[in-house]
């Protein structure tokens, strides 16, 4: 019986030592998981301010290119205009020009057909 306790008592210690190896590797894969979360989402973090600042150049980006487009557009049809227009002496109106052409256009007068 002497021999079965000894015997007993080896197999637990052993058994012992095992679990405890177990829980030291376990424990070692948790903190080497943990350092790597660790880093990666301090990675990501940095990406992500790294994109949030890029679109906050790009946005300015596009409103300057909005206002220099319709700058430019103003500016050629301005150029144009003026080009293609007559001169200032054609333009002016003549005496023999009754003035009703220059009125702007009023509607007749209608009639009721009420008696």
């Amino acid at each position: 019986m002497a021999a079965l306790t000894e015997e007993s008592r080896e197999t637990l210690a052993g058994v012992e030592q095992r679990c405890r190896e177990q829980a030291a590797n376990l424990q070692n894969q948790v903190d080497a998981a943990t350092v790597a979360l660790s880093r990666t989402s301090t990675i990501a973090q940095q990406a992500a301010n790294d994109m949030d600042s890029a679109a906050r150049r790009m946005e300015w980006r596009y409103y300057l290119l909005a206002v220099s487009t319709g700058l430019m557009s103003g500016l050629l049809v301005s150029a144009f205009w003026l080009l293609l227009a007559p001169s200032v002496m054609d333009a002016a109106p003549s005496a023999k020009v009754p003035p009703v052409l220059l009125s702007p256009k009023t509607p007749p007068a209608r009639q009721s057909n009420a008696r």
